[in-house]
């Protein structure tokens, strides 16, 4: 075997099989790292505990490899690419690798075959703390409570520390899939499918959604007041904290007002997105003229949202002094938001450090993009909270 790329921001190891059987992995003397004969037998843990040591000494100097190995293994960060002996017509595929396999005799005859090893696997040990609000075993589906910082399916480079492995792991059903999902830092309710039929139905529900997001962007393009259609198919709702800091106040005033104008209309928020351009992507009130062409006009996406619900205004400020120990609940609260770094000013001086004020708003899609409610939130002046991409310049 040798290593044939490495990629050193996360640590991902792609090894090759060389032409012989029986081979381990050492430093030879170019440089590179190849494989060695040394007997009849070489098993995947084996391959991929000289791997790790040779390509990564220094992370492992404090902590065992072998260890490594397992819990690499056991999350899913290792994936192997192999032919099907059954049809090697096919291109290789990737599947993960199994405790099992760990133990097993690793053939190299094929030589589309690659081992592949995510040594820094993220972890979301948040995952833990998902509760199962409800079953419908009539239906077949479950509805479940995600927490933040856990994701809704696998990622590549971790298999078992999300909703989807949860429910698998922790019931006995042969089926479960997620129709939908939520990003991993929100929180909210999911929806599991546990039969097909439910999956099926639920796929159809968001088929209408898209349907009627598209008749709602034609009739805007075309300036018709309203698509001819009696309700959404299916809603999603979003409870949003967000911050408002702007050196004027009379802007503050204004934005909450129009807020609340906005909610009792339940006016359509409207934006356009500028699908082309990079994170964080570009979220306007009208498309520029000068970009207006038909080679251009594609790249505009409509961005539709009805604000539901709006908080009274909380001021928090930082005053001067003290321990955390002797923070009030709005200093808390400040520092929770905004972080412990932040400096500490006074109170009685809101001309040069204007207070910051924080809102739960509910949004009610009518479109769904990427990013939607954050992009829109922030071209309103109002980012949500800790948001590290649309966050008009704050640090945290």
């Amino acid at each position: 075997f040798r290593v044939v790329g490495m990629d050193s921001p996360t640590g991902t190891i792609f090894v090759r099989p060389n032409k012989a059987v029986g081979h381990m992995l050492e430093p030879s003397e170019e440089g590179s790292s190849t494989l060695s004969s040394i007997g009849n037998v070489l098993t995947l843990f084996v391959v991929l505990e000289r791997v790790l040591a040779v390509a990564l000494p220094r992370e492992h100097e404090t902590t065992s490899v072998q260890a490594t190995v397992q819990e690499l293994c056991r999350i899913g960060a290792i994936w192997i690419s192999a032919r099907d002996k059954r049809h090697p017509q096919n291109p290789p595929k990737w599947n993960r690798a199994t405790e099992l396999q760990l133990q097993q005799e690793v053939m190299v005859e094929d030589d589309a075959a690659i081992i592949r090893i995510h040594s820094r696997p993220p972890r979301f040990p948040s995952f833990s703390k998902l509760q199962v609000v409800s079953k419908n075993d009539i239906h077949g589906f479950w509805v479940v409570n995600k927490p933040g910082g856990c994701p809704s399916h696998a990622t590549v480079d971790n298999g078992i520390e999300n909703v989807l492995a949860v429910v698998q792991q922790e019931s006995s059903l042969s089926y479960a899939t997620l129709p939908q999902r939520l990003d991993t830092e929100t929180t909210g309710l999911l929806l599991v499918a546990t039969r097909p039929s439910f999956a099926s139905y639920m796929c159809q529900l968001l088929a209408s959604k898209t349907k009627y997001s598209q008749q709602l962007e034609q009739s805007s393009s075309s300036n018709q007041q309203e698509v001819m259609v009696d309700i959404k198919p299916i809603a999603k709702k979003y409870r949003c904290l967000v911050t408002v800091s702007d050196e004027n106040n009379s802007n503050k005033k204004e934005l909450y007002h129009q807020l609340c104008r906005w909610r009792d209309s339940r006016h359509r928020v409207t934006h356009y997105l500028d699908a082309s351009s990079p994170a964080p992507k570009r979220f306007l009130d009208t498309i520029p003229d000068d970009e207006t062409p038909p080679s251009e006009a594609k790249k505009w996406q409509l961005c539709q949202l009805v604000v539901t619900s709006v908080s009274q205004p909380y001021t928090v400020c930082i005053s001067s002094g003290g321990s955390s120990s002797n923070y009030s609940s709005a200093e808390r609260l400040c520092k929770a938001l905004w972080g412990e770094n932040q400096p500490v000013v006074a109170v009685v001086d809101p001309k040069n450090h204007p207070p910051k004020y924080v809102l739960q708003l509910e949004i009610d899609f009518w479109t769904g993009r990427t990013h939607q409610i954050r992009g829109q939130l922030s071209a309103l002046g109002a980012p949500i909270v800790g948001d590290a991409l649309w966050w008009c310049g704050e640090s945290k």
